[in-house]
């Protein structure tokens, strides 16, 4: 990681929100070392690799809602997690999709400026209406070079497109893209925390642990940033 989140305690719950105006004040409106980090979402849709995947710009096409349309399932019910550096597989379940008929499986990352199309030949579906499909990825070292050093919680939509025709509708399922590099969690604790720079989609895993652990958090606007702190004084 280039960069690592920079973290303020404050001693008495008194100065807590005094605290994360001293933690935005410290940017002078830019990112620790002067740099803005960038939008997780869009560094994942650019560095992730499908095989045959296709990176497009836009959203996907929108669903048709007609009768006989495809429909996905098998999104897990607990956030999966991406690191840099490895491979996985995406599992997605499929059906009423025709008989010996190619698609595709568009993938976008929460609000990214694009997404992913993956084809899918008829020998992977071996010619069936409905399945499984496994899409294996990779993900380089560097995906989070220009990214907070936190787990960062992102929406991942998936849809099935049968030659723009005939669309699915989108199922989400969520990821963690973990780039924290030096063990320990995002927040310090028994008291409360504040910290600077957080973009609002990588906000909510911290929310989320915060309050797991007795901190009751909320996402505190900026400009163009904002800050996760605790929810009184």
């Amino acid at each position: 990681m280039k960069r690592t989140t920079q973290l303020c305690v404050p001693m008495l719950s008194a100065l807590l929100l005094i605290a994360v105006g001293a933690c935005e004040d410290m940017t002078n409106g830019n990112g620790p070392q002067g740099g803005d980090f960038k939008r997780p979402t869009d560094e994942l849709t650019k560095a992730i690799s499908f095989s045959g995947g296709t990176v497009k710009s836009g959203t996907p096409p929108r669903a048709t809602n007609n009768p006989g349309d495809p429909q996905l399932s098998g999104a897990p019910s607990t956030p999966s997690t991406m690191s840099p550096g490895t491979q996985g597989s995406m599992s997605i379940g499929f059906s009423n999709v025709p008989p010996n008929t190619p698609f595709d499986v568009n993938v976008r990352f929460d609000n990214a400026d694009s997404y992913i199309s993956i084809p899918i030949a008829t020998s992977v579906t071996q010619g069936n209406t409905s399945g499984t499909l496994n899409l294996p990825f990779s993900l380089p070292s560097s995906v989070c070079d220009d990214l907070e050093d936190i787990k960062h919680q992102i929406q991942c939509y998936e849809s099935v497109s049968v030659g723009g025709r005939s669309v699915s509708k989108e199922q989400a399922r969520q990821i963690v893209l973990n780039c924290e590099s030096g063990g320990g969690s995002v927040f310090n604790g028994p008291g409360s925390y504040c910290a600077y720079n957080y973009p609002k989609d990588s906000c909510d895993i911290v929310i989320q642990a915060a309050t797991r652990a007795g901190v009751p958090a909320r996402f505190v606007p900026g400009t163009g940033r904002g800050a996760c702190g605790p929810l009184s004084t």
